[in-house]
């Protein structure tokens, strides 16, 4: 599979600026879209997960990514909140995801707090059985909550069909060597001697405010890309 997974929220903007990708760019890498509500409206006070999904199949759906949801409280609404209700195997969950499986889509299998191994692993057998994969993510820094839900998938998938991400966050400058090491760790000890379809890490080292030190001022400034 590709190894370039940008993590894009499906907000007006990030979707606009998709779409000004070509075809073959879309093709080589796999976005991990974090699933947010529309624009609240006249019409859908509470934003419509159903219209977002929509435009994001417009955009990519003939090509995989991978579908994961937001927790920004400011970016989601109750269907969303539901999404993470362990009932009868996280059933809100896929049940809208079983709605669009035409669409090439590797979906993560959620987790609620202190949510019971029987419901995770129903979750990971329905989306395997309907979507060949699934992803599961984490904070990197959370190495006992990963490793056990790897665990626990690893019961009901095969190593070849689960892909695990370890989210390292805003990556300050001048600190590379402490996220390197939590990489590391990330790896040692939550994938250990599993062996996935693949694994990867997601952060970003662009600052909230680009006109304050280190970074720059008002004229110019510059920052390294210390995710790459």
């Amino acid at each position: 599979m590709k190894n370039y997974l940008p993590v894009l929220r499906t907000s007006d903007a990030e979707l606009r600026a998709l779409k000004f990708l070509s075809d073959e760019v879309k093709s080589k890498i796999i976005p991990v879209f974090e699933l947010t509500r529309s624009r609240k409206t006249k019409t859908s006070p509470d934003g419509s997960v159903s219209l977002r999904i929509k435009q994001v199949v417009e955009i990519y759906g003939r090509n995989r990514f991978i579908l994961d949801v937001s927790t920004e409280s400011d970016l989601i609404n109750n269907e969303i909140i539901s999404f993470f209700d362990q009932t009868n195997g996280y059933q809100n969950w896929v049940s809208f995801l079983s709605s669009i499986l035409e669409v090439p889509i590797i979906p993560c299998a959620l987790y609620e707090e202190d949510g019971s191994k029987a419901n995770f692993c129903d979750q990971v057998r329905s989306l395997v059985s309907r979507f060949g994969y699934i992803c599961i993510r984490g904070s990197a820094t959370e190495s006992d909550l990963l490793r056990q839900l790897i665990i626990w998938a690893r019961e009901v998938a095969s190593d070849e069909q689960i892909i695990v991400g370890g989210s390292l966050y805003f990556i300050p400058q001048g600190m590379l060597p402490n996220y390197e090491l939590l990489a590391q760790r990330f790896v040692e000890d939550v994938v250990a001697n599993n062996r996935p379809l693949m694994v990867f890490g997601s952060s970003s080292a662009y600052p909230k405010y680009v006109v304050e030190s280190p970074y720059g001022n008002d004229v110019e400034g510059s920052f390294d890309a210390l995710e790459i």
